[in-house]
């Protein structure tokens, strides 16, 4: 995605990535590359303006991990065999415009905060803040987003005596409430959570060689686990769906059959160890879903107006279900999380260290 200019050229200011692996299948029950409607989100360097160079400005290309939201794009791909067709460029159709509307219907969000401690803050001179954002919605340089309580107060900072600084918020802990509102892609979102969820039992159950055979059970019984549906009404579906739905569902009944035939004739342990490790693998790749438009959320750490350290969170690991298969395992759970510098930065010692609930 570039910005544009009237004089000078046209800059790189974020960049996504699509896999041709996350997008197709090959072998018996393979599939052409096919993608969306569906809307892709960009990151890129920081958003405040700087006369200087910046020195951010290769995450714009792709190149490092995103720090900032840019924007989204709604995006759809079709393969099909044979010759190079010649399309011409032109406007979308009024039938298509119709189509892509049904697909850009949104549902409200609400995501929420509470911070309980700040730790290892370096000397900083100025009152240290928060800000949690998801897209636009957060951002307090979005000025024509609503604004809502997506920061905390503004806190000097305390020597701990040793090395560090805190912040001391005593037992009154902040916390941060911001409203958003992203097309309702739940069940794509339910299902990675499911997948997880069955990929972290088998890793804990395999550290335990004894434990190998209650985890080949425990896989066999939890590949028989219903993926989420669209629900009528509610979700669009679209052909990349419907094919990584049947790719899934018969990648898990082939991994159902492995498991059944190493619980009922595996003889040595090492060799049982390495099919489940083999098990672990397979459940990734399925595990990915590349029509995923809801934004990251992304934690700042801010001290007089500068932002200083980061954090993002996929969005599905924070989602809510009622159906407890399907809830994100870091829903509401307390954990401690590492803040790091943007760009090559963050590639050295991380000094900012907070517990995010």
């Amino acid at each position: 995605m570039k910005d544009w200019d009237r004089i000078t050229a046209d800059d790189y200011i974020g960049t996504t990535f699509v896999e041709i692996s996350n997008i197709s299948s090959s072998g018996e029950h393979g599939f052409l590359p096919t993608f969306g409607p569906c809307f892709v989100n960009f990151y890129g360097s920081p958003r405040e303006f700087s006369e200087l160079p910046d020195e951010y400005e290769d995450l714009n290309k792709g190149k490092g991990e995103g720090v900032a939201f840019r924007g989204r794009a709604l995006v759809e791909l079709k393969t099909i065999g044979g010759e190079l067709p010649e399309v011409p460029v032109d406007d979308i159709g009024s039938e298509d415009v119709l189509k892509i509307q049904k697909f850009m219907r949104k549902r409200k969000y609400k995501l929420h905060a509470a911070f309980f401690n700040a730790t290892m803050v370096s000397a900083i001179d100025a009152p240290v803040e928060f800000e949690v954002s998801q897209g636009n919605y957060g951002n307090k340089m979005d000025d024509y987003i609503a604004p809502c309580a997506s920061s905390t107060q503004p806190t000097n900072a305390v020597f701990d005596g040793s090395n560090y600084y805190f912040l001391p918020w005593g037992g009154t802990k902040p916390c941060v409430d911001v409203e958003t509102h992203w097309e309702d892609v739940s069940w794509r979102l339910e299902t990675l959570n499911l997948f997880e969820g069955i990929i972290a039992a088998l890793e804990e159950n395999i550290e335990e060689v004894r434990l190998l055979i209650s985890a080949l059970d425990q896989l066999v019984e939890d590949t028989k686990k219903p993926l989420p549906k669209p629900q009528t009404g509610t979700h669009l579906a679209t052909e990349l769906d419907n094919l990584l739905s049947e790719y899934r569902l018969i990648e898990l009944e082939s991994l159902r059959e492995m498991a059944t035939n190493l619980r009922e004739n595996a003889t040595d342990v090492s060799e049982a160890l390495s099919e489940a490790e083999n098990f672990i693998q397979i459940l990734k790749n399925i595990a990915v879903e590349p029509q995923n438009s809801m934004p990251d959320v992304i934690i700042w750490m801010i001290s007089g107006e500068k932002r200083i350290a980061y954090f993002r969170i996929p969005a599905h690991t924070l989602l809510y279900s009622k159906n407890p298969l399907y809830c994100s395992r870091n829903c509401g759970k307390m954990q401690s999380i590492q803040l790091q510098y943007p760009g090559s930065k963050g590639e050295k010692d991380v000094e900012y260290m907070l517990e995010n609930h």
